[in-house]
């Protein structure tokens, strides 16, 4: 309409409806949506709408005018996007405007005023997106839907499966206050102003603003999403605000902040799939505060709080997460992040909670790496784990801390370490406890003086702090440093046959398999040795003549999963001590591995480590392994030693002398021994048992006295009725050790 005409729908009684194709552009005159008292109209328009400031749009009678938007779109282009572009500010009275489904309504140019008794519904699949001003939507100045002057009786909805674009700064306030501000100021009750908790709220704020949520967001069921102008944008809750599952918190692009008073709740979803969000929470307690389903293919998550401690969810897997925050905790077992775990304050702290040797312990998996600020921590306390790909970057130091067990002593005694971090000195593993370290030498199997110096997949013997008297007391041992993540090959010393043991030691901040171990390495033997000092009574080093036995031993091939026997020992049965090795190598663990032929290393990998725990531990090693059909005979001297012979049988076990043996130790002055072949074995792997399987067993005494044999630990048929006789030889007398 070009002219000062009137353009009159239902002039007369009934109904008049008007569908245009295309747009409404109204340069001068009026339309009057409905005029007589007894007629209704309707205005069906798929294409925009603008009045000038010299026209107007209206409706004479009060209650049967709809101003429906019908178009079809999605607002990605301007021929899916219908406008609204009103320049009089005196207009739209008496009038019901519908955005309806499946249609993008979008306010340009200037706010959009409704006068009295109007109402602006968004309907269920329906998107109103309240724009800004300039061209394009260039500027930065939000465009709302206004009252017209000071009239009242405008009522707003949002249907639930609706869409709201909000760009205030303020966000989307109440009715109730009434509150005429956000980009809904119509409506002056909470009645006419209705924001459902099934609709999408879709925040668009500017970046040169922060912008809330506003007081008016509903209990989520919804989506609230969250798409700033760029990433810096600055988002908050408006106090606290709760979405309820199926309820979900989407953020796109911007930095969403929670605080103490500020923040999202409740079972709802959080997902970021975009490089551009970033999630800080400084709340206390369990946080993200969320509690639903996580999906975080991209975006950060930051934990920021300062106060008293904030513990890490950890049933979503996150995509990055930074700690800023001087009290942070890992709140579970397994905490995954699947790209970069950051500290980047010189005063946040990440702290990983230890755990006892028989419960699994807390894992952190940081798939690409961690990266650590100076004077940043973070700190894995005892058997805690860290996990990563083989293609993760670390830098900066972490802090891994393993408890050890210090026997009471009148002499040094050591123990067999490794460093799981890069560049730590062996010398000051214990803070306050200076030390010493020795490096072992495979032609003579004698230690001397090491600097302490690190070197990737080295063991060295570090002397205990000294307890002379009193009881056994834990100390730990803090080693600081980037953690190790390559593969790695480690060359062994190999003087001949009679030689070949060598001081080696898990090189990375996890547990580690050793049966794969053994298979990835080459030349060595499938026996390990592992010191065990809490009865050695050795002061002098004896080398190539050393006659003790105080290693516990695990064969790698004696059954599914290898068998262990612990090194001889005082007091309860040493079968069922904590110190019987098992597959699973814990951090910071060293052990002796012998080579078999020059030539011979072993072979680290990253695909081999693994958090399963165990309770067994030689610094200061039980666990479970697959159960076999396996015993353990003991022999106690008159002295309440207890030596160890365990026998395996498993499907792929060899009744003659094979890899699934461990010999003992030519030198040693008392043991007890079965034999596999001529060669007297403390571990003897078998094929499959029956009843009527027999073996010879033989023993070494060292001094008078009485000695006696006995059982120990059972597994399989042996722990479930198959019984197990000693025949003496000499008397013929058969005594059923079960």
């Amino acid at each position: 309409n070009n002219s000062s005409k009137i353009i009159r729908l239902a002039n007369t009684s009934g109904t008049t409806n008007l569908t245009v194709e295309g747009n409404v552009t109204l340069n001068s005159g009026s339309l009057d949506v409905s005029f007589a008292s007894t007629s209704s109209g309707t205005v069906n328009l798929k294409g925009d709408l603008t009045v000038a400031s010299s026209a107007a749009l209206f409706a004479t009678n009060g209650t049967t005018a709809t101003f429906n938007f019908s178009g079809t779109g999605d607002g990605l282009t301007p021929a899916t996007t219908q406008t609204i572009d009103v320049a009089n500010a005196a207009t739209a009275s008496n009038i019901t405007f519908n955005a309806t489904p499946n249609s993008y309504i979008k306010l340009i140019n200037q706010d959009f005023s409704l006068g009295t008794n109007s109402s602006f519904n968004v309907l269920n699949g329906a998107t109103l997106d309240f724009g800004f001003n300039g061209s394009n939507g260039s500027g930065s100045t939000a465009l709302n839907l206004v009252r017209v002057s000071a009239q009242n009786g405008q009522i707003f909805s949002a249907a639930s499966g609706s869409t709201l674009k909000i760009t205030s700064p303020l966000g989307i306030t109440l009715g109730s206050t009434p509150d005429y501000t956000g980009n809904v100021q119509i409506g002056s009750t909470a009645a006419n102003r209705i924001f459902n908790s099934g609709a999408t709220y879709h925040y668009t704020g500017k970046s040169a603003t922060a912008q809330v949520t506003g007081n008016g967001l509903p209990n989520v069921t919804g989506k609230v999403i969250v798409d700033m102008e760029n990433s810096a944008g600055q988002f908050a809750a408006s106090s606290s605000k709760t979405i309820t599952s199926p309820g979900t918190l989407e953020i796109r692009t911007g930095v969403v902040t929670d605080d103490s008073t500020n923040g999202f709740i409740g079972s709802g979803n959080l997902t970021m799939n975009s490089a551009n969000g970033r999630y800080i929470t400084s709340k206390t307690g369990p946080q993200p505060a969320l509690t639903g389903t996580y999906a975080l293919t991209n975006g950060v998550v930051e934990f920021a709080n300062t106060s008293s401690s904030a513990s890490i969810r950890v049933t979503p897997q996150y995509y990055n997460v930074d700690v800023s925050g001087t009290n942070i905790i890992v709140g579970g077992k397994d905490f995954i992040v699947n790209n970069l775990l950051k500290v980047t304050s010189a005063t946040a702290v990440l702290t990983v909670p230890s755990e006892t040797d028989n419960l699994d312990a807390y894992v952190v998996t940081a798939k690409k790496g961690i990266q650590v600020v100076t004077n940043g921590k973070v700190i894995f306390k005892n058997n805690a784990q860290l996990m990563q790909d083989s293609d993760a970057v670390n830098s900066g130091s972490i802090i891994m801390e393993r408890e050890a067990t210090i026997p009471v002593s009148t002499f040094n005694q050591y123990a067999y370490w490794s460093s799981p971090v890069i560049g730590q000195d062996f010398k000051n593993i214990f803070p306050g406890n200076p030390t010493s370290a020795l490096y072992h030498n495979e032609s003579n199997n004698k230690f001397y003086t090491s600097t302490g110096a690190y070197i990737p997949g080295r063991g060295l013997a570090v002397r205990n702090p000294f307890i002379a008297s009193g009881t056994a007391d834990i100390k730990t041992a803090s080693l600081s440093g980037t953690p190790y993540n390559a593969d790695l090959s480690y060359n062994l010393n190999f003087t001949d046959a009679q030689h070949g043991y060598n001081l080696v030691g898990n090189p990375y901040p996890s547990n580690l398999n050793l049966n794969q171990l053994y298979l990835n390495s080459s030349n060595i033997a499938s026996t390990f040795l592992f010191w065990d000092n809490t009865s050695n009574t050795e002061q002098t080093q004896l080398g190539n003549s050393y006659t003790g036995d105080s290693y516990a031993k695990f064969n790698a091939l004696a059954g599914d999963t290898g068998t262990g026997i612990p090194a001889p020992g005082k007091g309860a049965p040493a079968s069922n001590n904590s110190k019987t090795p098992n597959n699973i190598l814990k951090v910071g663990q060293g052990f002796m591995v012998r080579a078999k032929s020059s030539g011979a290393a072993v072979a680290f990998r990253n695909t081999d480590r693994i958090t399963t725990q165990t309770s067994a531990q030689f610094f200061g090693k039980g666990g479970k392994e697959l159960v076999n059909n396996r015993y353990v005979v003991e022999f106690v001297t008159p002295r309440s030693l207890v030596f160890s012979n365990a026998v395996v049988y498993f499907e792929n076990g060899n009744n003659n002398y094979a890899v699934d043996d461990s010999k003992l130790e030519s030198a040693v002055s008392e043991g007890l021994f079965t034999q596999a072949e001529d060669e007297k074995v403390v571990i003897n792997g078998r094929r499959s048992n029956d009843n009527t399987n027999h073996k010879k067993v033989r023993t070494r005494q060292f001094s008078s006295g009485l000695y006696s044999i006995r059982l120990g630990t059972k597994e399989g048929i042996f722990a479930n009725g198959q019984n197990i006789y000693l025949k003496d030889k000499q008397t013929g007398i058969v005594t059923n050790l079960s």
